[in-house]
């Protein structure tokens, strides 16, 4: 699995990567922890990547919730550019948009 990632990543035809993105967000009365997988910079967007090993997409509704966060804080850092939220199903070796 590590080698087809690695594969996706080298294939990714970006400005910038930046991998293992920790975050803290404060949302209500809560603060919310994560590490975003990776953003993939372009010149007019941010690409939130998530990794899953699923072998089928059955969470999915599940992770539209957890890319919808990603999605907030990277939106609220970088005004300047779209964001888009992707998964790649690792094992699939599928991507699919959120």
């Amino acid at each position: 699995l590590l080698s087809r990632v690695q594969k996706f990543i080298n294939e990714l035809e970006v400005d910038e990567i930046r991998t293992e993105v920790d975050f803290l967000y404060p949302k209500g009365n809560e603060i919310i922890r994560g590490t975003i997988d990776l953003l993939a910079f372009y010149e007019d967007r941010i690409e939130i990547i998530d990794y899953k090993t699923d072998v089928n997409k059955n969470n999915l509704q599940k992770y539209r919730i957890q890319i919808g966060i990603y999605k907030e804080v990277i939106q609220k850092i970088y005004t300047d550019k779209d964001t888009v939220g992707k998964l790649y199903f690792v094992r699939l070796d599928q991507m699919t948009e959120i």
